[in-house]
């Protein structure tokens, strides 16, 4: 079963076509605590994919960071996910921030941008693209 699935996410992932059956989600509200399912502010929104959808997606996604982090096109600021980084040292590096602006009785300005779960979201033709362009089948 494990050869077999192997080879079918290996054409998924080389001609850029995914089963029909794959393809969709079921999106459900499950409220974040018992008994205020009628709550709107305590309800959270998930998208349950297919298993298997799940799997190619990861395969992806994992491909795609090893190929960028070997041609290098990620910032050294962005350590969240990377292999052998943290973090920890990004939090680290803006807590010395924060005091060097303080201790120079400075200014300073903040923005997070939070892209979590960003490749649930983005389009599989633009991601084949990306993949065709950093080389990858």
């Amino acid at each position: 079963m494990e050869d077999a699935f192997y080879k079918v996410v290996n054409q998924v992932i080389q001609n850029g076509q995914m089963p029909t059956s794959w393809e969709g989600a079921l999106t459900t509200l499950i409220p974040k605590k018992v008994g205020e399912g009628k709550i709107l502010a305590s309800i959270r929104l998930i998208c349950l994919m297919n298993t298997a959808a799940k799997i190619v997606t990861s395969v992806w996604a994992k491909r795609l960071s090893k190929s960028l982090e070997q041609q290098s096109v990620f910032e050294d600021s962005q350590e969240g996910f990377r292999p052998d980084r943290s973090t920890r040292r990004q939090i680290l590096c803006f807590i010395s921030a924060l005091q060097d602006v303080e201790r120079n009785q400075g200014t300073i300005c903040v923005t997070f941008l939070n892209f979590e779960n960003y490749f649930n979201t983005i389009s599989l033709p633009a991601l084949f693209l990306l993949f065709r362009k950093f080389g990858m089948n």
